[in-house]
């Protein structure tokens, strides 16, 4: 595991952990209230792109950036699919920060502290890969099940780390199993083409 310390408290973490908790219960009452938004295709034929100073990505035409805002804990934006997958984009101004898995470990844990009861994690693994410039890459996933009257929806909360000389991006992406494949087309336009830029280079 990295052993590198992260230059903000720990407890900064609750702030994105949180954040990403209540896109999660918004989607949770959806899918129990109705069986969830009907998921849709991703629209890979009319991608929009995302381009604000470091940060740059493509993303389906029919998903929406829900939110993009920076406070003191960092820079967060967030998309949502038609239906109910997530993709939560957190930067810090800091390269000495904390691994992906720890990072990931930290969201989890403020999602099952935050909603008491109704998470349930099934499975964890992490995968190491190679990316195409060489760089190792640590794919961390969560396999828990939401439990909340009655209805049992299996989620699958996948978390990577990004690096530039000055910058750390963790990103993290979460779809039911039940939409994985649908989804996985969308997922995969926003990890291939996500790019951070060194901000003493920025134009």
């Amino acid at each position: 595991m990295d052993t590198m310390l992260f230059p903000i408290k720990p407890h900064h973490f609750a702030q994105p952990a949180l954040c990403i908790g209540r896109m999660l219960l918004l989607g949770l009452i959806f899918t129990s209230a109705l069986m969830g938004c009907s998921e849709q295709h991703p629209d890979l034929d009319n991608p929009m792109t995302f381009q604000q100073d470091s940060l740059s990505f493509e993303y389906p035409g029919n998903w929406k950036i829900q939110e993009n805002r920076r406070d003191e804990h960092g820079w967060h934006i967030n998309l949502e699919s038609p239906g109910t997958a997530l993709v939560s984009l957190t930067i810090f101004d800091a390269t000495n920060t904390i691994s992906a898995e720890e990072y990931a470990e930290s969201v989890m844990e403020g999602l099952q502290s935050t909603f008491d009861g109704f998470i349930t994690v099934d499975k964890k693994t992490v995968a190491d890969k190679v990316t195409k410039t060489g760089e190792a890459l640590h794919i961390i996933s969560y396999y828990y099940t939401m439990d909340i009257a009655t209805i049992k929806v299996p989620h699958i909360q996948r978390h990577r780390k990004l690096m530039s000389d000055s910058q750390s991006l963790y990103m993290m992406t979460q779809v039911p199993i039940e939409d994985k494949a649908l989804t996985s087309p969308g997922f995969k336009l926003i990890i291939r083409s996500l790019t951070l830029a060194d901000k003493d280079t920025e134009k």
